[in-house]
């Protein structure tokens, strides 16, 4: 039996298959569900920005710009 058979039959049988997605023709894990405003909070009571807004220098705005092409 393949790997991937028995990795199959075991998720089976231990009931894991919400922990999975297909998209795509392949399978993702789900962990939990994704939060933004929560990952915002925690980041802003780690990192101190003394009230005022976070504001990326312009190194920082280049290098977005060339990743969203």
């Amino acid at each position: 039996m393949t790997i991937t058979m028995r990795v199959v039959n075991l998720v089976d049988k231990l009931r894991l298959q919400s922990f999975f997605i297909e998209k795509d023709n392949k399978v993702h894990l789900k962990f939990v569900e994704f939060s933004p405003a929560r990952v915002e909070e925690a980041l802003d009571s780690i990192f101190r920005t003394k009230g005022k807004k976070y504001k990326p220098n312009d190194f920082e705005k280049e290098v977005l710009r060339e990743l969203d092409f």
